[in-house]
């Protein structure tokens, strides 16, 4: 609601143009703005049917290579914590998980994903209830930053350590990532060059004052190891 507020606003306002960071899973109070007037550039997340450029991360490459590590490291009940379902960043992040499952064979456990939110909560919430419904899971992935910050509580609550009873990576890595204890494995997005790249797309479209389009420009993840996931023996 105060997102479809503060567009409203600043149309009212005659801004000359909108870098957006959707938040929500609908997209009707942006379609007036595919006319151009204002410019906009979508960030972080895009939707299919809206026609406005879009700058993202690739967010199943990065949900695949997590996974991938994990499973190198000889983990096979590998659970996932998501975020809000219907959201572009969401479902290729739990795309890219499911895949990697797939490619090494790893029967598919829908039980294994749980979560409806990008919050703290909600990663508390889903870690107590997966630690008491599905015996086994060596690995976590949370997919988002803050989503991890709510199972590190729940595990420390639990009595559970990581990486010995848990392993865990998180999606979109932030600088207290590296101070925690152990320093946690993270998806690093470069957020900065994704701002840069809008505002200058931003800047070229009301220079040259484009018509409606759904280009979009997607830059590749990074995963950074640190100490939150061990290796352990695969016939475990």
């Amino acid at each position: 609601d105060l997102e479809a507020e503060s567009l409203t606003l600043l149309r009212d306002r005659k801004v000359d143009g909108l870098v957006i960071a959707p938040v929500g899973q609908s997209a009707e109070h942006f379609e007036a703005l595919q006319d151009g007037n204002p410019p906009a550039i979508v960030i972080d997340r895009h939707f299919p049917r809206l026609r406005l450029p879009y700058v993202i991360s690739d967010n199943c490459k990065g949900a695949m290579e997590a996974t991938n590590y994990f499973i190198e490291r000889g983990h096979r009940i590998i659970a996932c914590v998501q975020g809000l379902a219907r959201t572009s960043p969401n479902q290729e992040r739990v795309r890219g998980y499911q895949t990697a499952l797939t490619e090494h064979g790893i029967r598919m456990d829908d039980s294994l994903v749980a979560g409806n939110s990008f919050s703290e909560e909600n990663g508390y919430i889903c870690a107590k209830l997966l630690i008491k419904k599905a015996g086994g899971i060596t690995a976590m992935l949370a997919l988002s930053n803050l989503i991890a910050l709510g199972i590190l509580r729940a595990l420390s609550e639990e009595g559970m350590r990581v990486p010995d009873d848990v392993s865990l990576i998180c999606f979109d890595d932030q600088p207290y990532c590296a101070y925690l204890n152990p320093p946690m494995t993270a998806v690093e997005q470069n957020k900065e060059q994704m701002g840069r790249i809008a505002v200058r797309l931003l800047l070229d479209r009301i220079q040259s004052a484009q018509g409606p389009t759904q280009e979009g420009i997607m830059l590749p993840t990074r995963l950074i190891e640190r100490g939150s996931v061990r290796r352990i023996d695969p016939g475990r």
